[in-house]
């Protein structure tokens, strides 16, 4: 892996980190989910993975899905 690789992939993990921590308010740790389960969309559209109709439903078990892992990662004993 190269430098700027490693770079964005510890970026990530630190921006992951404080979003489960507390740090970020849940509006907009779910705006950045919600941004980045459209994009994924639209990625997996662009190569012909899902069709265009599928999108909205994606967006709404990935926004469920992540929900529920928030919740147990908010309430877990530190």
């Amino acid at each position: 892996m190269g430098p700027l690789k490693r770079w964005a992939l510890n970026a990530a993990l630190a921006y992951l980190a404080r979003m489960f921590s507390g740090q970020m308010s849940e509006d907009k740790v779910l705006g950045i989910v919600r941004h980045g389960l459209t994009t994924l969309g639209g990625i997996l559209v662009a190569h012909g993975i899902i069709e265009e109709g599928m999108i909205e439903p994606m967006i709404g078990v990935g926004m469920a899905a992540f929900g529920m892992v928030w919740s147990f990662m908010v309430k877990r004993p530190t």
